[in-house]
Formats: C-alpha cells, sequence, structure tokens
C-alpha cells in the first residue's frame, strides 16, 4: 500500500504529464462539491418552509436528484469555459 507522500508524488507527475487537464478537473470537481451541498442545504430549506406554511408542494426525492445532477453539469460546462477562456 502506497503512503501519503507516495500518492502525492504521484499526482505531481500526472498533473506535469496531462497538464491543463487535470487542472481543469480539479476545478471542475471543486465547483461541483461545493455547489451540490449548498444546493441540497437550499432544498432542504425549502422542503421545511414549504411543510411548515402548509403549501404543500411535493418536492420528492427523484426531483432532487434530477435538479442535482443538472447542477453538476452545468457547473461541470461553466468550470470549463472559466478555465478555457
Amino acid at each position: 500500500m502506497k503512503n501519503w507522500v507516495d500518492l502525492q508524488q504521484d499526482i505531481l507527475e500526472a498533473k506535469e504529464l496531462f497538464g491543463e487537464f487535470i487542472s481543469w478537473l480539479e476545478i471542475a470537481f471543486r465547483w461541483s462539491f461545493f455547489s451540490v451541498i449548498i444546493l441540497l442545504i437550499g432544498c432542504v430549506i425549502i422542503k421545511w418552509l414549504l411543510q411548515k406554511n402548509k403549501m404543500v408542494g411535493e418536492i420528492t426525492f427523484g426531483m432532487l436528484i434530477g435538479f442535482c445532477s443538472m447542477w453538476i453539469f452545468g457547473s461541470f460546462v461553466i468550470s470549463f469555459f472559466a478555465y478555457t477562456n
């Protein structure tokens, strides 16, 4: 099993080898991760507010997953264009 230093060295070698593509993937994953966390917190708050105010708009789990997947795809596209321009 590799230790942490070897893993970091492998990552640095991969960055040198693949360069911009790896950097773009890092940006895209970081953007997607934080945006999904913020999105999920927002969805939970909206669902709680709808239930509290008796405005029962059905927000199903499938709708949340679909919205999150669209958000992830959009963040990949945004980060790609932001990195390439």
